[in-house]
């Protein structure tokens, strides 16, 4: 707990200083209002009532170390860049006593602190965990006790959004009996990553969410070379939305593993430094509304350090992570309307409200339909078939809709005889992934067309006939 602490004041003061103008924003209720942070500022608790959450693009907003940050908003849109590395549990750090062990990572997956040896054997830290993980040191075979450094055990599940955990921190080496021309300082642990919660109506993110892991501490190069730390584990991101588009960058991976550092002066056969174990990845999550497209969405575990001299077991790599939820890949979304009211796919009952019924009409009406692309990629038209082409002729057919984007087409009615009703169907075959042949039926009753010189004549018998109806009925 005390290397989580200081930590997490040590990363806020960081984050501070290198960012003079940067405000620490804290959760709170916004009761519709939006929350669009500027550039470098920080934020940190739970956000309710958000109208509009926006990281504009070009800025980069940090997730304080300590805590998960949690949004309720109707809208979400993500085009810069959410940093919460290194934002979740404390990594061990530099023990203040000369030829003891290690510190364990904080977090409940914590990488174990190194192992003190004879004076200047030691193993290094082990890797911190999460969704994956976390690897172990290396040893050299003088070490005792004769196990390396074990890395953290993976906690939290791939299934339940509300439950999100920061990932654990990597342990710190163990330090040498003899002061610092003897491998001292040694490798701290890494920190784990932060964890971001967010639920929302709708979500867009074409730029950035990272929370990995940091990189354990190498060791120091001298005349007995320092253990290093062990990597911290990749964080949490949680995302439930109902419905929404993932084309930039999700990121979770674990820190890797300190490399050891280099003896001078000594024999080969002489050398002990080790290395440390990389972070088990975090996890992601992402409800079934959310689609992705393009986007790059990763949870690995770190690499293992390297460097490590005569060692009888080499440190490992952090294990992967989890990646879950019920999203699917975006493409292409087609939606057709008729007189501005949606014409379901499969829909063979005619009706005159989306003039998919044209009624009784003379040759030569026509009826417009619009095709509109609701999803992140353009629609492409391979082609517009009318089943009763001789009636029913299409024309002005599209190529292909932008993402987001509608285009028109006609059906233009010719009857072949008068006086019945007269059916087709109008299939549209595009690249959409459910829906590559939407189709929907057409019908028109045909009546002839009348002389305009007979419509007058008619209208002034009618006129008669009505006057002289009046003119009965008084």
């Amino acid at each position: 707990m005390k290397n989580f602490i200081k930590a997490t004041l040590c990363s806020f003061l960081l984050l501070l200083s290198l960012h003079s103008n940067a405000a620490l924003i804290t959760g709170a209720n916004y009761g519709g209002a939006n929350l669009i942070p500027a550039n470098g500022d920080i934020l940190t608790g739970t956000f309710t009532n958000v109208g509009n959450f926006k990281i504009l693009s070009g800025r980069t907003v940090y997730i304080q170390a300590g805590s998960v940050l949690t949004i309720y908003a109707n809208n979400v849109e993500i085009d810069g860049v959410l940093d919460g590395n290194g934002a979740g549990h404390a990594g061990g750090g530099v023990t203040s006593s000369y030829g003891s062990d290690g510190i364990t990572g904080d977090g409940t997956g914590g990488g174990q602190g190194g192992f003190f040896g004879a004076c200047v054997h030691g193993t290094g830290g082990g890797g911190g965990a999460h969704g994956g993980n976390g690897g172990n040191s290396s040893k050299h075979t003088l070490v005792t006790p004769s196990s390396a450094a074990a890395g953290g055990t993976a906690y939290g599940n791939s299934s339940t959004l509300s439950s999100i955990f920061m990932g654990s921190g990597g342990g710190s080496a163990p330090r040498h009996c003899l002061g610092s021309t003897y491998g001292d300082p040694p490798g701290t642990g890494g920190n784990g990553g932060g964890a971001v919660y967010i639920v929302a109506s709708t979500v867009s993110i074409s730029g950035t969410i990272t929370v990995n892991g940091t990189s354990g501490g190498n060791g120091v190069s001298n005349t007995f070379a320092g253990a290093a730390g062990g990597g911290g584990a990749g964080g949490g991101i949680n995302i439930d939305a109902t419905s929404g588009s993932i084309t930039g960058t999700l990121s979770a991976n674990g820190g890797n593993g300190g490399n050891a550092g280099v003896s001078s002066n000594l024999p080969t056969s002489n050398r002990y430094s080790q290395s440390g174990g990389g972070g088990g990845g975090g996890r992601i999550k992402l409800s079934s509304g959310i689609c992705i497209a393009s986007a790059v969405i990763t949870a690995a575990g770190g690499a293992r350090g390297t460097g490590e001299e005569n060692a009888t077991i080499n440190s490992t790599a952090g294990s992967t992570g989890t990646i879950s939820g019920g999203f699917t890949t975006c493409g292409p979304e087609i939606n057709v309307t008729g007189n501005s009211v949606s014409i379901a796919d499969g829909d063979l009952t005619p009706d005159p409200a989306d003039h998919t019924d044209f009624g009784s009409v003379t040759a030569g009406v026509t009826r417009t339909f619009t095709i509109e692309n609701t999803g992140v990629s353009s629609l492409t038209i391979s082609s517009i078939v009318s089943s009763n082409a001789t009636e029913f002729t299409v024309s002005g057919a599209p190529a292909s809709v932008a993402a987001g984007s509608s285009a028109t087409f006609v059906v233009t009615f010719n009857p072949a005889s008068l006086g019945s009703n007269r059916t087709g169907t109008i299939t549209i075959n595009s690249n959409d992934a459910d829906e590559a042949a939407y189709d929907f039926g057409v019908l028109a009753f045909g009546i002839p067309t009348v002389p305009s010189s007979s419509l007058t004549n008619q209208t002034a018998a009618y006129s008669v006939r009505k006057v002289n109806s009046n003119y009965a009925g008084n």
